[in-house]
């Protein structure tokens, strides 16, 4: 007997045989031989491991906010399926693929259950607000997010605020790790561009230390191997550390192939074995979505450098002065729409097109969205201040 779902009261009917055990308090169900059980993530795991068909309850009960033209992905579905049944696992899904809103709906589902508690998200600086807090307000999730960022002082102010969601970067977690730590109400952690981690670097070790007493830890990256197959090594020991050997030495070994002294080249099947380390996950390529059209526009938002900052400050300040004193006429009107208008940071991304970059922020911006991709930027001419973002 298959099991039977109702969506409308959310339970499960069982067949009696083969669950006593698993379930011995379970009421009797609606009919002969059946029990009665919550369509819930822990029961469905169970009823799976015995060979049941069981279907997502975050599918089925979950209601994806999102906004009226952009509703989600087939591929999304099944990326939300995958991280609400697996507290520790792998978004390994392209950029472009909507990794943030899945980790966002995950959480937010499990958060509403009371499966989990609050989120703390640690990603690239430049995604903090434009692609993190913003995505939060877009698809209407109505939880409150706090972006940590600025001074200590300012960070400790973020983190003792009353929000859902905490946002903060890389190099900065490391700042008020020790306040995070103290946050027991924050039971999930989510890793935008795990790949950072790749390198047994200080940085590295303390979140590996860190990611311990989460209750969830999802790592989310496109491109989990951007140098060479070893990279999984110190990713896995921060998701899970049970499914790596102890030393990175151990990994290599089993990866690459040593020629000589200094020199290691991949075995053969080491990508799809370094793949295998990376389990439990989710990986679709930005082809497998079948709903995208065939371009996509993005736009990028990139904060003002300190220079910039002052140039802007300067022109605003002589603009202000010009009003007061009524001295606005045709002719430096124009000079002042040419100048003050058009923001110093606006820049466009395209495939092998070059891109003007004036500050150094969108060069950070540029080098982030090349470790997150397949494809890497090559960064030329300096004296125009100009790039040319193309492949291999």
């Amino acid at each position: 007997m298959p099991v039977i779902v109702s969506q409308k009261h959310k339970k499960l009917v069982v067949p009696l045989a083969g669950t006593e055990i698993l379930f011995p308090g379970a009421p009797a169900g609606p009919l002969p031989n059946t029990i009665l059980l919550d369509h819930n993530v822990a029961n469905t795991i169970l009823l799976r491991g015995l060979g049941h068909t069981v279907p997502s309850p975050m599918r089925l009960y979950y209601h994806f906010p999102h906004p009226a033209d952009e509703p989600p992905f087939e591929t999304q579905y099944d990326t939300c399926r995958l991280m609400s049944e697996n507290p520790r696992c792998y978004n390994l899904n392209d950029k472009g693929t909507g990794k943030t809103r899945t980790a966002l709906w995950t959480w937010d589902y499990l958060y509403g259950t009371g499966m989990c508690g609050k989120l703390l998200v640690v990603a690239p600086l430049s995604t903090l607000h434009f692609t993190w807090a913003a995505e939060v307000f877009k698809i209407g999730l109505n939880r409150k997010v706090a972006v940590l960022h600025g001074t200590k002082k300012q960070r400790l102010d973020g983190l003792a605020s009353d929000a859902d969601i905490y946002v903060i970067n890389h190099d900065g977690f490391k700042v008020i790790s020790k306040e995070i730590a103290e946050r027991i109400d924050i039971t999930a952690l989510c890793l935008d561009e795990l790949a950072v981690y790749r390198n047994n670097s200080d940085r590295s070790k303390q979140m590996r230390k860190a990611a311990q007493r989460f209750d969830i830890v999802w790592g989310m990256t496109g491109s989990p191997m951007p140098q060479e197959p070893t990279d999984v090594w110190a990713q896995a020991k921060i998701v899970r550390p049970n499914s790596v050997s102890k030393y990175r030495k151990q990994t290599r070994d089993l990866l690459m192939m040593q020629i000589s002294q200094y020199l290691w080249k991949p075995r053969a099947n080491a990508v799809e074995t370094a793949f295998s380390i990376l389990q439990p996950a989710v990986r679709y390529a930005l082809d497998d979505v079948t709903e995208l059209p065939e371009t996509i526009y993005r736009t990028i938002d990139v904060e003002l450098s300190a220079q910039q900052r002052r140039t802007h400050k300067k022109v605003k300040d002589e603009l202000v002065a010009l009003v007061k004193n009524k001295t606005i006429n045709a002719s430096n009107a124009g000079v002042a729409l040419n100048t003050g208008s058009v923001s110093p940071s606006a820049s466009r991304l395209a495939w092998d097109m070059f891109v003007d970059l004036p500050a150094g922020a969108v060069r950070y911006c540029f080098r982030s969205l090349a470790d997150a991709t397949a494809f890497r930027g090559r960064f030329v001419d300096a004296t125009q201040r100009r790039t040319v973002v193309g492949g291999n």
